[in-house]
């Protein structure tokens, strides 16, 4: 299909549909701060920036030993976390979701009140953590300070809900995002719960569990080989898909002895990386191109690249976004596909999420 076909094909779609859909999204957040770091200033109004990430390494590298300052330029404050900006592309885009997050306690912080007037519903279990983003063309390096979510006990928080609450939230969702496993060492614990306790007492029909692992490098190979076996336990309850960016897929597929993959057919790496991990999909994503491999069904997209974006902290959470909303939609794996790379698109062009109407005008003229 091309591009124009899926933005008339959702153009035909009231927006009552995509309202209606029902999504779940956890369990993190952050307060986020979006920097670039300066080259060279020529007076107070005017700088060059260091444009990628090999630069601003070469930069550090010629000063071991020595000592350096690098001057930031704050781009913009956020909202962060890859739960929340997820929610926030749903809520954009007409689908709004459940959020559950560390969004403040005792009260949500100011920063993510908006999203308690847009999402369905909103729960915080914990403060806020926090992430100063160094922006480079290439690419950000995010520099957390986590000790908020660190101590989060996500199974004794999450179980502090009504359990009549919990139960009615994941029997109306028929998506589950769950993301940012790195940083939540609580969250395999938490699936376990989930799949033991909730799950089987939820009504029984088709429903996704979407996983968004977010850079598991920090985290030992046992930690992760526990989160997949724990995973491979709800596929009595959902269809388990993995969604990952380039990087996050090489670390997964080294744990799961995959194999060496070809540099030029990611598509079977892809399919390769699924089987081995025993789950129902996976959905890969670079800069240029997205790869999928859900249900025995394949599928390559190229998507709407640009060398100059303007931000690129939380396209992937927007591609992801794109990509539950196909499936919500009941699109085919080709459809939403293209979908998820459209929202990354818009995303990283504008500094915001597309809505419906920006989506499909994208979709028709972008690619």
């Amino acid at each position: 299909m091309k591009p124009i076909q899926l933005a008339q094909k959702l153009a035909l779609l009231p927006a009552k549909r995509w309202k209606q859909l029902s999504f779940l999204v956890g369990f993190d957040g952050f307060a986020d701060t979006l920097y670039s770091v300066v080259k060279r200033r020529s007076s107070p109004t005017r700088y060059t920036c260091i444009h990628s990430i090999g630069e601003f390494a070469r930069a550090l590298a010629r000063t071991s030993g020595q000592g350096t300052n690098f001057e930031l330029v704050t781009k913009q404050k956020k909202i962060g976390g890859n739960g929340p900006i997820l929610a926030e592309a749903l809520c954009e885009m007409g689908a709004p979701p459940l959020l559950i997050g560390t969004l403040g306690l005792p009260k949500i912080e100011p920063l993510f009140t908006p999203l308690t007037k847009r999402c369905k519903k909103v729960i915080s279990y914990a403060p806020s953590a926090v992430t100063d983003a160094l922006e480079f063309e290439d690419g950000k390096i995010m520099l957390g300070k986590h000790e908020n979510i660190l101590q989060s006990n996500l199974k004794k928080a999450l179980g502090g809900i009504r359990e009549k609450a919990l139960l009615a939230a994941f029997n109306e969702a028929d998506i589950v995002a769950a993301t940012n496993w790195t940083m939540l060492f609580g969250m395999t614990e938490f699936w376990k719960y989930l799949f033991e306790h909730i799950a089987p007492r939820i009504a029984a029909r088709k429903r996704t569990f979407f996983v968004d692992f977010a850079d598991p490098a920090k985290r030992s190979r046992k930690d992760l080989q526990e989160a997949l076996e724990i995973l491979r336990l709800g596929r009595k309850y959902y269809q388990i898909i993995l969604g990952m960016n380039l990087h996050e897929a090489e670390q997964i597929s080294a744990l799961c002895n995959t194999g060496k993959r070809h540099k030029n057919d990611l598509l079977s790496f892809t399919a390769q990386l699924a089987s081995s991990a025993g789950v129902d999909g996976v959905v890969l994503h670079t800069t240029k191109e997205a790869y999928a491999m859900v249900n025995g069904k394949t599928h390559l997209v190229r998507g709407p690249y640009t060398a100059t974006p303007k931000i690129t902290t939380g396209g992937g959470d927007n591609f992801n976004a794109g990509f539950l909303l196909g499936l919500g939609l009941n699109l085919s794996l080709d459809e939403a596909l293209m979908l998820a790379t459209a929202t990354s698109g818009y995303y990283v062009r504008h500094a915001k999420s597309p809505n419906r109407k920006e989506l499909i005008r994208f979709l028709k003229l972008s690619f």
